[in-house]
């Protein structure tokens, strides 16, 4: 089973984490870490690894969920994957909420390459633009009888 790493800017982590235990309850799969005003690139470094080593005493394999291509999280998500090729992670960015629903529900038997794939896709086929139907016009004899 994959363990998962959210993180990215803000409370982002937190929020996506807080939004997954109320419509999945509590779950030791996801760990977070935000990226605060307050926090320089080696602070987030730091509680990255923090986070890992945490997920490492359950997990084989990791999924780093990240916000932002090119922000801070994610660069610093895929350094430390590069740095540490011994791991088993992947990096994702871009993460949205029915992804990591998706990944929660629904990834408990793929491998961590499987359940990226299926997540990304997710996370895609979740984006959408309501575009109301065009109502039918009826007539007050129609409205009448029923029609």
């Amino acid at each position: 089973m994959v363990g998962f790493l959210i993180t990215g800017h803000g409370n982002f982590a937190s929020g996506i984490i807080s939004a997954v235990e109320l419509v999945a309850g509590r779950t030791n799969r996801l760990v977070g870490v935000d990226f605060l005003e307050s926090c320089s690139t080696d602070d987030l470094e730091g509680k990255l690894l923090d986070a890992l080593e945490e997920l490492q005493k359950d997990y084989e394999e990791i999924l780093i969920l990240s916000d932002l291509t090119g922000g801070s999280p994610y660069n610093q998500s895929v350094m430390i994957k590069m740095e540490n090729p011994q791991l088993n992670i992947e990096v994702i960015s871009g993460s949205n909420f029915p992804m990591v629903i998706a990944g929660i529900f629904d990834g408990e038997d793929m491998t961590l390459k499987e359940l990226t794939h299926s997540m990304i896709a997710k996370g895609r086929e979740s984006i959408n633009c309501f575009v109301p139907k065009p109502s039918v016009k009826t007539t007050n004899n129609e409205r009448e009888v029923g029609i």
